[in-house]
């Protein structure tokens, strides 16, 4: 992931409408964080305006000096983030430093990137004291930090960079995340206290720890995985169903097909040994590789291996048990189903 969602949550804390000015802002900005890391159990706070597995936006980034076609312009995933961030989120520092209170709008604008942002701009090079262009017309490279995969939990993060938010008011909402040891029952009154003195009535109840961001990415992916489950299910009452038909009508000592090592399916326990599969099913030389035909053809050949040899060598013909040849077919359409061989 490249964060460590343990121990830490956020709190949104957007500054009121009486901050109207940068450095207002930046004033709430220093005194909400002193507060909060003066509460006893809070090891580190940051703030952000877009918390990774959340919302994105593109911005064009280019190192300066360098040359770029309309195809290969650079774009990356902005972060508007405060001091502290990183470590409440416990993300790497990788190389150079992290901003302070000191880099403001009057001073020099930096900016840092993550690893693959810095590797993309500059492969086999030191990145730090470089100067790139975004939203300002150039910033210097102060430091760069591990990947994080803000999009999805499978899908790689692509360039990220970060830029201090008390160097620009391009931002939304904001976050703030603290890392802490306290109980998550105890942590809402906690910063509640500690930021009455900029917020007095600030509402706690929309504060949710990093896991509950972690699992919400998840949770997608393990219904598909309960709906998978569900299907594996009905296959294996199609298949028993299936079972039991056939041995209703053929008995305990009804043939039955088995496989060779090399994939060829026959007929065994009496019956002649017979090639099973799809060009034996529709007149061919009865040598196919099971694995590697598609699951339909796959079900589509045992179906009408079973209508084909509904006269030998079960000696069972179409108007004799024709929903039997149907549960055979069912059979091998839940062990498809399955992913069973």
């Amino acid at each position: 992931m490249g964060f460590q969602p343990e121990r830490a949550a956020a709190l949104r804390i957007d500054p009121n409408a009486t901050y109207k000015t940068q450095e207002q802002k930046n004033a709430y900005f220093t005194e909400a964080l002193h507060g909060v890391l003066d509460v006893p159990g809070i090891e580190a706070a940051g703030l952000s305006d877009a918390l990774p597995l959340g919302r994105n936006r593109n911005w064009g980034i280019a190192a300066k000096g360098m040359i770029y076609t309309p195809q290969t312009y650079p774009y990356g995933f902005p972060r508007i983030i405060s001091e502290g961030y990183f470590r409440a989120m416990g993300i790497p520092l990788r190389t150079g430093r992290d901003f302070t209170e000191r880099d403001t709008k009057g001073s020099l604008p930096v900016i840092i990137l993550n690893e693959t942002l810095a590797r993309n701009l500059w492969p086999g090079q030191d990145p730090i004291g470089r100067i790139v262009r975004t939203d300002n017309p150039e910033r210097t490279v102060l430091g760069v930090v591990g990947d994080v995969r803000h999009l999805a939990l499978e899908e790689a993060s692509g360039n990220e960079f970060y830029i201090p938010m008390r160097q620009t008011d391009d931002y939304g909402t904001v976050d703030l995340v603290v890392r802490t040891s306290l109980p998550t029952a105890q942590l809402a009154s906690r910063l509640r206290e500690g930021l009455r003195p900029v917020e007095s009535n600030l509402p706690t109840s929309d504060l949710r720890t990093l896991q509950t961001l972690v699992d919400r990415a998840t949770s997608p992916r393990r219904f598909v995985a309960l709906l998978l489950g569900g299907f594996a299910g009905f296959a294996l009452i199609l298949a028993s169903a299936g079972n039991l038909c056939s041995d209703l009508v053929f008995g305990e000592s009804a043939p039955h097909r088995d496989w060779d090592s090399d994939g060829i399916g026959r007929v065994a326990d009496g019956g002649e040994a017979t090639y099973l599969g799809r060009d034996y099913a529709f007149g061919g030389n009865g040598r196919g590789d099971w694995t590697d035909w598609s699951a339909a053809d796959n079900a589509a050949g045992d179906f009408a291996f079973v209508w084909r040899d509904r006269d030998r060598p079960f000696d069972v013909r179409g108007d004799d048990c024709d929903p039997c040849s149907h549960g055979r077919a069912g059979r091998v359409f839940a062990r498809t189903a399955s992913g069973s061989d």
